[in-house]
């Protein structure tokens, strides 16, 4: 929150729609998509963003909904499997490298990567093959990103 605030500094902490917040992880886009008309029904939207629909230029996919429950804002995440492991190895290789890389902070060449990555598990997740230009390309991204990124972890 004092980051964001920082980052935003015009705003008030009541406008804050994510001081509470869940992440939702399902096994499947059809899934979200039937979480999110199932919340719409039962609860009071303040926002939604669908970044599944219009990825953020990071590469992050989900659909994000503001919801009021007992006069709170709360933030759910709606996620697949694959874009919530895309978005906790973001974050994970942040706090190794004391970046924000969610925010766009950090080296062109690791956000050049994530957004490949991304663009790869968006395919996964609509149940296509990696086509040879997005391998290739997740290949030379990956190279340029690799002395960047922390050494001990898996790669997405």
């Amino acid at each position: 929150m004092i980051n964001k605030l920082g980052r935003e500094p015009m705003m008030h902490l009541t406008q804050m729609g994510d001081i509470g917040g869940v992440r939702v992880r399902l096994p499947s886009i059809h899934h979200v998509y039937s979480a999110s008309r199932r919340l719409r029904k039962t609860w009071t939207i303040v926002r939604t963003l669908d970044y599944i629909a219009e990825p953020k230029a990071s590469g992050c996919r989900a659909i994000h909904h503001v919801v009021r429950r007992d006069g709170r804002l709360i933030e759910v995440q709606l996620r697949t499997e694959r874009q919530d492991t895309w978005a906790n190895q973001v974050e994970e290789d942040g706090r190794f490298r004391r970046t924000e890389f969610k925010f766009g902070f950090g080296p062109a060449e690791v956000h050049a990567y994530y957004v490949v990555v991304a663009e790869a598990f968006a395919v996964m997740d609509r149940g296509g093959i990696l086509d040879q230009a997005l391998i290739e390309r997740l290949n030379v991204t990956f190279a340029a990103a690799r002395p960047l990124l922390p050494k001990t972890q898996s790669r997405p």
